[in-house]
């Protein structure tokens, strides 16, 4: 349902203008000229007012959307009143456009207006339709609550930056067009492969010194344009993506997991005849990562029974390390397996909208005797951001396909390139390296260096004694450099400065080893951790200090708010603890807000 509730949304925020664009393009010029004259054919009157009314509408669409996401107008009345108005903008254009392609007479050809009214009414079912079913989700199924509240405010900020986006190609278009004295189409065009880097520019190059000069700014905000709205696509939408994938494995490893302690303790059982003892949570966990064995990613479910047939009450302590460690592995593979589940999908969308481009321009570029091999490299050559500019499209039709085909191909690829620094590239790295200092590079470290570093360990490890004993007055020095305190971190440094009044006062009272001041001590270190980014992961040795602190502050339950105990049918039951609901691991905060959070309960 993060689809629907999310990103429907913000790809209807996101081509919602570029269809406007598109709109105004089509009615820019005349959708019909002679072939043998190039003189363009004038409209019929019934024609323009129908391609006027359905730019009205659309552009009111685009506004009321956005009001919708800065939360200006109700969700309940804007967002009918979005789907409506595409829907009939779309309803208002398909007559013309039908009528329009039908009555077509061989001296006549169609012009790139025409093409770019049809390309964006198909946007303007399109995108209307990605919000009825995120309304029919909301209303009908009840999935998540009928309003945008789930998107930040970066997120809704997309539909601004591709707005303002579009805009820019609009004014370049226009601008150039009268410079070079092309037609607008032809202007809006030559913009959109210039400020995505393609430059095929032997079709359209520029003649006049003035344009020249007008490029170099007009291009160099153009590409900070497209690198704010591709940064924004990967941060805001791709990036929550990788989120949500990450915790449905989480949740598929943490089944599996049960499911394999349950059935181990089945064959033991069977095994001594149905007495003797079964396998401890922690005996399994050691003995199949003794044996190396993978855990693979299976179904994630919110609510994991305890064991059944547990005859035993296990050691906690020994199982509470255990379970950490397998934390730790199974947080390892849920994120190994969501970069190359990312990488994956990144190459066969990548494939899709290049061979699929250029499946279109084969078609499209008939005229030119392309086949399909020389349209492949001209969608490769283009998807790159090369531009040999030896093929380029001519047609009516290949233009304005070329625009919103690049518009999707350029941000496609700069996604597969991160994907690929995240796996591929990082892996060759790491292997250069290896092979360097195996052959040609060997590492040669010399006694001063290794006695620096043999220091440097038992710099930590006393920093980690003092902390254990509440000492931390030289540990702090010792700390590395952490990032200056932002605006949004006002709350957390509120949290600090409270921390060091509570911790103060104890020691005026001359209770410097309260449990209150251990804990405002603790707080106040931990949302130092809270402003890094990333935000740290801690070991085994952090955790123990904090646990026991929950243990004497909660003495009837354990530090993750489950009953010590818990009798089953059969006796005594355990139950997952760093791998429970209300573990950090499946928790929404990092692990320094979490531990912020439990310690301040």
């Amino acid at each position: 349902w993060w689809f629907t509730s999310t990103v429907f949304p913000l790809i209807a925020g996101t081509f919602g203008p570029i269809a406007n664009l598109f709109s105004v393009c089509s009615i820019a010029q005349t959708w019909k000229f002679h072939t043998d004259t190039l003189r363009r054919i004038p409209d019929p009157a019934w024609v323009v007012g129908l391609n006027a009314l359905s730019i009205f509408l659309a552009f009111w669409a685009n506004l009321i959307l956005l009001f919708n996401f800065a939360r200006r107008v109700p969700y309940k009345i804007a967002q009918p009143l979005t789907i409506t108005l595409w829907y009939s903008a779309s309803i208002v254009l398909i007559v013309p456009l039908a009528l329009t392609s039908s009555s077509a007479v061989p001296t006549h050809a169609l012009s790139q207006s025409f093409w770019y009214g049809l390309i964006g009414c198909v946007i303007h079912v399109a995108v209307s339709t990605l919000l009825l079913i995120n309304t029919v989700c909301a209303y009908k199924f009840e999935v998540y609550a009928a309003s945008f509240n789930s998107l930040t405010l970066p997120q809704r900020s997309l539909m601004l930056q591709t707005m303002s986006f579009s805009l820019y190609l609009a004014l370049g278009g226009w601008l150039f067009s009268h410079l070079e004295h092309w037609g607008f189409t032809d202007g809006v065009y030559w913009a959109d492969y210039t400020v995505l880097t393609i430059g095929l520019g032997s079709d359209f190059p520029l003649k006049r010194t003035v344009s020249r000069m007008i490029l170099m700014p007009y291009a160099a905000f153009g590409i900070t344009f497209v690198g704010l709205v591709v940064c924004s696509v990967r941060g805001l939408v791709l990036e929550r993506a990788k989120v949500k994938v990450v915790r449905r494995h989480l949740g598929k490893e943490r089944q599996k997991w049960l499911t394999r302690i349950k059935e181990s303790q089945e064959r033991q059982k069977k095994r001594s005849g149905g007495g003797g003892q079964n396998d401890t949570p922690e005996s399994l966990w050691s003995r199949m990562r003794s044996k190396g064995r993978r855990a693979s990613i299976l179904k994630e479910v919110k609510h994991i029974p305890a064991l059944a047939e547990q005859q035993v009450i296990y050691d906690r302590g020994a199982w509470r390390k255990a379970e950490f460690e397998l934390m730790r592995y199974v947080e390892a593979r849920a994120e190994s397996a969501q970069r190359y589940t990312a990488l994956c999908v990144s190459i066969f969308v990548f494939l899709l909208v290049w061979l699929g481009g250029a499946l279109i321009f084969w078609r499209t570029e008939q005229h030119q005797h392309w086949t399909y091999p020389e349209s492949m490299f001209f969608t490769y050559t283009s998807i790159l951001t090369i531009g040999y500019g030896d093929f380029f499209p001519t047609s009516s039709a290949g233009k304005p396909f070329f625009v919103i085909w690049s518009l999707v191909a350029v941000p496609t690829v700069t996604v597969l390139i991160s994907n690929l620094g995240d796996t591929v590239v990082k892996g060759l790295t790491d292997a250069t390296i290896w092979i360097g200092s195996k052959t040609v590079l060997p590492e040669r470290v010399s006694s001063l260096g290794t006695k620096v570093r043999r220091k440097k360990r038992k710099g930590r490890r006393r920093e980690k004694r003092k902390k254990k004993a509440g000492e931390d007055t030289e540990a702090s020095s010792m700390e590395p450099e952490r990032p200056p305190l932002e605006e949004k971190d006002a709350f957390t440094g509120d949290i600090e400065h409270i921390g060091e009044a509570i911790v103060e006062a104890e020691e005026n009272r001359g209770h410097g080893d309260s449990l209150a001041a251990r804990l405002a001590r603790e707080i106040k270190e931990l949302t130092r951790d809270v402003r890094r980014s990333p935000p740290p992961k801690y070991d085994w040795e952090d955790w123990v200090r904090w646990l026991d602190l929950l243990a004497e502050v909660l003495p009837e339950v354990d530090e993750f708010g489950i009953p010590i105990v818990m009798e089953g049918e059969q006796g005594p039951e355990w139950t997952w603890t760093w791998l429970s609901d209300k573990g950090p691991l499946f928790s929404r905060e990092s692990e320094p807000e979490w531990i912020i959070f439990k310690l301040c309960e």
